[in-house]
């Protein structure tokens, strides 16, 4: 039977997968080749044929790609300080846009000692584009500078018209949506637990964080919003230690605080959170190496909907929904 949404996962340490989220209608898939690769493969959605590879940049590091029609997309690069704007399908580059050209905040917003801002997740909202900037100091081991930042892009002009400092630094997450608000992980430096999960509203005013890693009781892997009372979040605990594992939480959105463990391996396998808001299920990529797979969860009962996993034969890295 056919379901309004069907998950991809992509399996591979270094490879990310991407349908082109943002353009209805598209029928292609996108897979980010991360470092050591540094291209981009697309291929057909409902044939699962490769079409075709485009090189980013040698040890350019791409980490995600947003396209926003069949001619134009847009791909963040970790170890490039511009936003690449590409053709997806031919791979032409048509411009490399410098983020701080335009911004009068230029000398605070710069990159940090590597010279790098460390561009990562993208979202498209309305007609900006979102671009997490974690700004880490990778030549001193991926430690978070004194600030971490979002790019807002005007999708008509091809220009950074602001940047935001988050409240937090080291975002890990993706920016998530909930109703008309976006939240986003704050990881701060690992062992830690000084980050958190900060909220904007549709304006993309911060509304501060809703909850800490202190009160979460790990350093954030993965986050989302459930409801308007509660919250979910994959934490590592004892991260440095011989000890170090991964848990599900659920969380409080009035006060932040911890209400449930949902799951708890007992190994640091727990990956990433993908909420189907349509059917009111979410989904936990759990990278274990002996018996990888994916849960199934109901958004309402917090109940898992199969006693097992769903066997995806190798550690998932990432999931999408695709309609």
């Amino acid at each position: 039977q056919k379901t309004a949404y069907e998950i991809l996962a992509c399996l591979e340490f270094r490879r990310v997968l991407f349908r082109s989220r943002h353009f209805l209608g598209d029928s292609f898939f996108y897979v980010v080749n991360r470092l050591g690769a540094d291209n981009i493969l697309w291929g057909d959605l409902v044939t699962q044929e490769v079409k075709g590879q485009h090189s980013v940049g040698r040890l350019s590091n791409p980490q995600d790609i947003t396209v926003v029609n069949s001619e134009e997309a847009y791909v963040t690069r970790l170890a490039s300080s511009k936003i690449l704007k590409m053709n997806p399908r031919t791979g032409a580059v048509l411009k490399e846009i410098d983020p701080f050209a335009n911004v009068d905040e230029k000398t605070a917003a710069s990159s940090d000692s590597d010279g790098f801002p460390e561009f990562t997740w993208m979202r498209v909202w309305g007609n900006q584009l979102l671009i997490v900037m974690q700004r880490l100091a990778t030549d001193e081991g991926y430690i978070p500078s004194n600030k971490s930042q979002i790019a807002i892009l005007d999708l008509q002009k091809d220009s950074v018209e602001k940047i935001v400092t988050l409240a937090k630094t080291n975002p890990v997450t993706e920016i998530k949506v909930w109703e008309n608000n976006l939240a986003i992980g704050l990881a701060g430096k690992l062992g830690q637990l000084d980050g958190g999960i900060e909220m904007f509203d549709s304006e993309l005013n911060s509304l501060g964080l809703i909850t800490t890693e202190e009160k979460l009781g790990g350093d954030i892997i993965d986050c989302a919003i459930l409801s308007k009372e509660r919250g979910i979040a994959i934490v590592a605990k004892d991260i440095y230690s011989s000890k170090s594992k991964t848990q599900l939480v659920v969380f409080q959105l009035s006060d932040g605080r911890v209400v449930s463990t949902l799951k708890d391996p007992g190994t640091f396998s727990l990956h990433q959170l993908l909420v189907d808001p349509v059917r009111n299920i979410f989904y936990v990529a759990d990278r274990d190496r002996l018996k990888p797979g994916i849960w199934v969860y109901s958004s309402e009962t917090l109940e898992p909907l199969f006693l097992e996993k769903y066997d995806v034969g190798l550690p998932p890295y990432h999931m999408i929904l695709v309609e």
